[in-house]
This record gives C-alpha cells, structure tokens and sequence, in this order.
C-alpha cells in the first residue's frame, strides 16, 4: 500500500528536486530490472543442467541477483509538485524509508516532513485549476519563471480565455504594460474591495 508523505525542498527547487527524484528511481528500477533478467537467464541454465553441480551454483547466484535487485530497486511511485506549496513537494512512496533511499544525494532536497499526509489533503491539487480565475485587476504578484523573475508587479488586465495577465513592474523606471502566462506569477497580495472594507 502506497503513502503520501511532504518533501521540504529549497523554493523555486521544488520541479527540479522531483525531476531529479524520478530519474533515480526510474534508473534504479532499471538496473534492478537487469538483475532480475541475469537471474532468470541463470534459472534457465541451471534447469538445463539438471541436477549438476553447476546447477546448483547457478541456482544459488541466481538468489543473490534477485535479492540484490529488490533490496536494491525503490518503491517510490509518483511526486506532485504544486504552485500552492511552495518549498515543499509531496511523493508517494510504499514507506518513508524508501523516500529517504531515493532522496540521497539529490540536491536542494531538505529532509522529509515527518507523518504521512491523508489523501483527502492531496485531492485538491490533482484537479487543474487556471491560476488566472484567482487574480484580480490590482493585485500584487510576483513573477516566478521568464526574464523578469523575481519582480513584483501590480496587475493591470486579466485575460481569462488566453490565460495571460498584463503587469507593471514596480522596479521599472517607466511603467511599460508587460503581458505574460498565468502559470508564470504567484499572488502575493490580493486587492482589497471597498464591498470587503466597509461589510
């Protein structure tokens, strides 16, 4: 049975810690595949040499491949990464000690968060949801991918069928109307409406 347990990762790193994760423990799983097929090309031989002495070394090499490969193989299954959760990423594994296999070495990668995290938690991330029908014309967002990452702009236009945003850069000498992706911005302040003030 799978659990789902959080990741604390450097922020920013969270895709790049899961991208680094997967390619491991696709690699690994790999190899212990190979090692598995070695055995049973071993298994194949000893049972064309019957009961010979050979037979019998083939056998017992064939035992340690398969062992090796199992203990060596990961039961990591998938990684969420979530512009909601920033610095932290969530991976589904059979136990955290097989995160904690998979996670050494790699990177930007923090340490486990301790306990499991109860599906019911993770539902709502896996539904994909536009960031662009959360923002507001007057919000203040940051921009986290493109040439200008790391700015803080104020929005000026929301397009909800294209998906894009138009900003002006606080940091700009001059304010020049910047128009880039939903995806590329996160929400740091929401402006407040006089409906919200006076109620």
């Amino acid at each position: 049975m799978a659990n789902i347990y959080a990741v604390k990762t450097t922020v920013g790193q969270e895709r790049n810690v899961a991208e680094m994760l997967c390619r491991r423990v696709e690699k690994v799983n790999r190899e212990a595949e190979e090692l598995n097929r070695e055995a049973e090309e071993l298994n194949h031989k000893a049972e064309k040499l019957k009961l010979n002495r050979e037979a019998e070394k083939f056998n017992h090499k064939a035992e340690k491949l398969k062992h090796k490969a199992e203990k060596e193989k990961y039961n990591v299954y998938s990684a969420l990464v979530s512009n909601e959760i920033r610095g932290y990423i969530l991976v589904e594994a059979q136990d955290k000690t097989e995160i904690d296999k998979s996670l050494r070495g790699v990177s930007h990668s923090r340490g486990l968060v301790k306990g499991k995290i109860p599906f019911a938690e993770v539902e709502k991330f896996l539904e994909p949801k536009s960031i662009v029908t959360k923002v507001k014309q007057g919000d203040i967002v940051e921009l986290i991918s493109g040439p200008f990452r790391g700015e803080k702009a104020r929005v000026v236009r929301v397009d909800q069928k294209k998906e894009k945003i138009t900003v002006e850069l606080f940091e700009a000498t001059v304010p020049i109307p910047v128009t880039v992706d939903g995806e590329s911005i996160r929400v740091i302040k929401k402006e407040v409406s006089e409906d919200e003030t006076s109620g």
